[in-house]
């Protein structure tokens, strides 16, 4: 059975791995975006050892034209225009404060409610709730991860068979 260690070990090693891999793809797509033009297309091809085969096309790479979005940026100015030009377009409603809120949501988790401070009761404030998310798995390399990682993987100590053999977890029905 594969100890948590030896799941940790490959976990870290596959997040330094992938961050490798993120890094050198984002720097290649700034290289490549810099010597495309919006509607150039680039052909992708691995070239045979042969010189009488064809190149392996892998695909391609397409420069597109930026899309538009539209947002407010001042709502204000919005809205002094929409009550002149068309008032009949403007709404008044009933809020609560945004601020009263962020006091109410911060009440509730110091004291699981509302205090009411003249009688020292907390009282259920209706229409907030406390969700609880579920667990979450941290996986955190450490600052010499990438080394040591590396040096494996360069003596043969590593390998892509290694990473990828998992054992099945006990009672998952799955494997």
């Amino acid at each position: 059975m594969t100890t948590a260690r030896q799941l940790t070990t490959k976990l870290i090693t596959i997040l330094v791995v992938k961050k490798q891999l993120t890094d050198v793809e984002n720097a290649m797509r700034l290289s490549l975006r810099a010597q495309l033009l919006p509607g150039d297309r680039q052909q992708g091809a691995i070239m045979p050892l042969s010189l009488d085969a064809a190149p392996g096309k892998v695909g391609y790479a397409l420069l597109t034209e930026g899309s538009q979005s539209w947002r407010v940026t001042d709502p204000a100015k919005l809205l002094a225009w929409a009550k002149e030009a068309t008032p009949g377009e403007v709404a008044v409603r009933e809020e609560v404060r945004p601020a009263f809120v962020s006091v109410l949501l911060a009440a509730c988790k110091d004291h699981g409610g509302w205090l009411n401070t003249a009688t020292g009761e907390v009282v259920d404030v209706p229409g907030i709730e406390c969700r609880t998310g579920d667990p979450v798995l941290q996986v955190k390399p450490h600052p010499d991860a990438g080394r040591l990682i590396g040096d494996a993987w360069s003596s043969g100590a590593l390998t892509w068979e290694d990473l990828l053999e998992l054992e099945p977890v006990p009672g998952d029905v799955s494997a």
